[in-house]
């Protein structure tokens, strides 16, 4: 059977799959706590049966279990969509290397640059260069701090057509890792305008912090990225191994 996806895909679902799994699991592990804080009395860590001097922050009553395993799992939503973020910007760095194997110029054009004799004879052999000139074009492409940018300078001289939905889709879920990290999840105009009819906001609020939410975000992430795969490799821009 012929191969139909890069391995660059492989990857990422694997890791996606990992993450998953690992949402998953915190998920039902604060449900349960929770379940047994609310049918107890006292401490929390008492309650939980866990010793109270490793876990001296959970010295609080068990009256407030709703508003501790509410902190905790928006942190582990929050972590999971920039999590994603950086499994995302992994494979479009593979992405960029696979391009690069069938059009060097028109990768390494993306972002000139120079590179002197020392550096080329420190480098060893031209899988190193290659290397090299992939990880210095993709940190320029990054530097211009725009997930769309980034993904349409990517794949520019492809001149492929992805569908529009599936593409803002993505990027609705991409996009909310830079207001977690720049303005603790506050939803901006730029934002709510853009994205308010795929991730329910309003400006000046906080993103929404939910399971579906990071599930929604993991399975279109991975269906642009599918598109992505699927027409580089119907337009021979990538080889497939």
């Amino acid at each position: 059977m012929a191969t139909t996806e890069s391995k660059a895909l492989q990857r990422l679902r694997n890791r996606i799959e990992q993450e998953q799994q690992n949402l998953q699991v915190l998920d039902v592990a604060l449900l349960s706590s929770h379940k047994i804080a609310r049918e107890s009395e006292g401490k929390m860590s008492v309650a939980l049966g866990y010793d109270e001097e490793k876990y001296d922050h959970l010295h609080v009553p068990v009256t407030q279990s709703s508003r501790l395993m509410a902190q905790a799992k928006n942190a582990n939503y929050r972590s999971a969509i920039i999590t994603l973020y950086s499994l995302w910007t992994h494979y479009m760095k593979e992405i960029l290397g696979l391009l690069y194997e069938t059009s060097p110029h028109e990768v390494a054009a993306k972002a000139p640059g120079e590179m002197k004799f020392s550096e080329i004879i420190k480098l060893g052999n031209y899988e190193h260069i290659q290397a090299q000139i992939v990880n210095h074009v993709f940190r320029q492409l990054e530097d211009e701090r725009s997930t769309k940018k980034l993904l349409d300078k990517i794949l520019k001289h492809t001149k492929i057509s992805l569908a529009q939905d599936v593409k803002i889709n993505a990027l609705a879920y991409l996009e909310m890792r830079h207001l977690f990290i720049h303005v603790n999840g506050e939803v901006d105009h730029a934002y709510w305008k853009t994205y308010h009819g795929i991730v329910p906001c309003a400006v000046g609020r906080k993103l929404p912090r939910r399971f579906k939410i990071v599930e929604s975000a993991y399975e279109k992430v991975v269906l642009l990225c599918r598109e992505v795969d699927r027409l580089l490799i119907a337009g021979g821009f990538i080889n497939v191994r």
